[in-house]
C-alpha cells in the first residue's frame, strides 16, 4: 500500500501526453500559471503549449494592491472575477515585452509573468525617480535597457547590461511618458511636444534630440488617448509623420478595442474583441474603480458593471483635469508572447 501512495505523489513522472491533455483543459491563466509551477516538468510542458493557450485567453488587468504587499490580484476579462497571484516584488511599475517591471523595495525586479522568469537588478542612482520604467526590447536580448523616470521630472535613468547611466530631458522639458518605437525611443512633455532618443551612431552613449519627423506604418501607431473633465475618455490621437510632428484624430480603430491602463500611462489593443464579448472600435477603461466603455462609433460612454474589487479605488482611474495635456504616449502593436 506504501508504495502505491508513493508511486501516485509522483506527478512529475506523469505522461507528456496526459500533462499536455491536462493544460490545454485549465479554465483561466491563473490555472496555467499554477500548472507551471508544480515541477521542472509541468514546467516545461506549459512552456511548450503557452501560446496556443494564451491566445484562447483574453488578457488579464493587474490591479494595484491596497498597501505594499507580495500578494497581487489579476482581473480576468472573461470571467469578470479576480484572482491572487504572489510575486517577489511590492510595487508594479511598468509592462513592458511580455516583463512586468517591479520593485523590491528600491530595486528594480523583471518578470514574466507566464514563465516566471525574473531578473533582478541593482540599485539605481535615484530612487525616487522610479515611479514609471519601460524597457527597449525583451530582457533576454543582448541589447536591452531599462527606462526608470518619475513624472515631470527632466531625470532619465538608463540601465544596460554595462551598468546605470544617468540622462536629463531638454531644457525646460517635463518627462510625462516613453514609448520604444521602430528601434527609437520616443519620450513626451507635459505639453505634448515629443523628442527622438536614440542611440548615437558613433557609440553606445545615449542622447536627446528633438525630431522633426515621425515613424509611421500600417502596422503600429503611436496613440495619445486625451481626456475631458468629467467625461473619462474623448478622444484618441495618432502621431503622424510629418516635417513639424502633429496629432490627428483617430476616427475608428477598426476591428480593435483599446485598453487604457493605470491614468491612460499605456494601453493594448485586443483584436476581434467580440471573441471575448467586447465591442471593436471602443475605448475601455475605469474611473473610481468602475469600468466604463466609450463606443468610437457615437461616443457614447456606458458603465459596464459594479466594481471590479468592492471597496477600493482601481489605480487604473482615467486622469481628469481640463488644461493639462492629458496625453499618453505608447506603442499600436499586436500583442506577442515572449
Amino acid at each position: 500500500m506504501r508504495k502505491v501512495e508513493k508511486a501516485e505523489r509522483q506527478w512529475s513522472t506523469l505522461p507528456e501526453l496526459v500533462l499536455d491533455a491536462i493544460v490545454r483543459r485549465l479554465p483561466s491563466i491563473c490555472d496555467f500559471l499554477a500548472f507551471g509551477r508544480v515541477c521542472k516538468s509541468w514546467r516545461t510542458i506549459s512552456l511548450a503549449v503557452r501560446r496556443d493557450f494564451m491566445a484562447a485567453h483574453s488578457p488579464y488587468l493587474l490591479l494595484p494592491v491596497r498597501i505594499p504587499s507580495q500578494t497581487f490580484e489579476f482581473y480576468s476579462l472573461q470571467e469578470k472575477r479576480c484572482a491572487l497571484a504572489t510575486l517577489p516584488a511590492y510595487r508594479c511599475i511598468g509592462f513592458s515585452h511580455g516583463y512586468l517591471i517591479m520593485t523590491t523595495a528600491y530595486s528594480p525586479l523583471l518578470i514574466n509573468p507566464i514563465s516566471m522568469h525574473a531578473i533582478r537588478l541593482p540599485k539605481p542612482p535615484n530612487t525616487y525617480a522610479s515611479y514609471h520604467a519601460t524597457l527597449t526590447e525583451t530582457p533576454i536580448s543582448p541589447n536591452w535597457s531599462l527606462l526608470l523616470f518619475a513624472a515631470s521630472s527632466n531625470l532619465l535613468q538608463v540601465f544596460e547590461p554595462s551598468g546605470w547611466g544617468l540622462e536629463h530631458t531638454p531644457d525646460a522639458w517635463e518627462l510625462m511618458d516613453l514609448t520604444f518605437f521602430e528601434n527609437d525611443l520616443y519620450m513626451l512633455s507635459t505639453r505634448t511636444r515629443v523628442a527622438l532618443l536614440r542611440k548615437a551612431s558613433e557609440g553606445d552613449e545615449m542622447k536627446l534630440q528633438e525630431t522633426g519627423t515621425l515613424p509611421h506604418n500600417e502596422e503600429r501607431d503611436i496613440l495619445g488617448p486625451r481626456h475631458v473633465h468629467g467625461q473619462g475618455v474623448n478622444y484618441v490621437y495618432r502621431l503622424v509623420k510629418s516635417r513639424s510632428p502633429a496629432w490627428e484624430e483617430v476616427q475608428s480603430l477598426g476591428d480593435r478595442a483599446l485598453f487604457l491602463s493605470c491614468k491612460c500611462r499605456s494601453y493594448a489593443t485586443l483584436p476581434n474583441p467580440e471573441k471575448w464579448g467586447f465591442k471593436a472600435n471602443s475605448i475601455y477603461f475605469t474611473r473610481h474603480n468602475l469600468w466604463y466603455m466609450m463606443s468610437l462609433d457615437d461616443s457614447r460612454m456606458i458603465r459596464l458593471q459594479a466594481e471590479l474589487r468592492p471597496g477600493t479605488t482601481s489605480k487604473m482611474e482615467a486622469r481628469h483635469g481640463r488644461g493639462s495635456s492629458g496625453f499618453s504616449l505608447s506603442a499600436f502593436k499586436r500583442s506577442k508572447a515572449h
